[in-house]
């Protein structure tokens, strides 16, 4: 498997994943607006609905990220080839610390820190 393909289909599993959580959210945003008498009033038929609305979102953000892929990642890896070795592995770093700042940020400190003294 060359580096395009797996760019492509991570790109597409990422972006299904994010259509398939968004997809359920939504279906249950729908399914809380029911109207006492119909027939989402039922908690089968909800989750029919639920699941039914979150396959649908998933399709069509793994459209979305086939066409991202496509159209941006896919040709900018091309031009990655032109940078020096040093361009490179400073965007590497620079792209894991990005990361690794963007899930640790998130997290929330503890209230009392044992080196804190105070």
């Amino acid at each position: 498997m060359n580096l395009n393909r797996f760019l492509w289909v991570s790109t597409i599993v990422l972006f299904s994943i994010v259509g398939a959580i968004g997809g359920w959210m939504l279906g249950d945003y729908y399914v809380s607006l029911r109207p006492a008498g119909s027939a989402l009033a039922k908690d089968a038929m909800a989750t029919g609905v639920k699941a039914t609305i979150c396959l649908g979102v998933a399709i069509i953000f793994a459209r979305v990220g086939s066409w991202f892929a496509d159209r941006f990642l896919i040709p900018s890896l091309h031009r990655v080839h032109q940078y020096s070795a040093a361009d490179r592995l400073l965007g590497i770093v620079g792209a894991l610390l990005g990361l690794l700042i963007g899930v640790l940020m998130p997290l929330p400190l503890p209230e009392t820190m044992p080196f804190a003294g105070i």
